[in-house]
């Protein structure tokens, strides 16, 4: 019997803008790099 491989989804792609929600003053955060995504 095999196992079922997982798939791991990306939850944001490169460039990806995302409201900031702490007190760093940071009103937009962007997405600069997905670490060991190659595509």
């Amino acid at each position: 019997m095999k196992g079922v491989p997982g798939r791991i989804t990306r939850g944001l792609p490169k460039g990806a803008r995302l409201t900031c929600a702490d007190n760093t003053g940071a009103k937009v955060v962007e997405v600069v790099e997905v670490p060991k995504y190659h595509g």
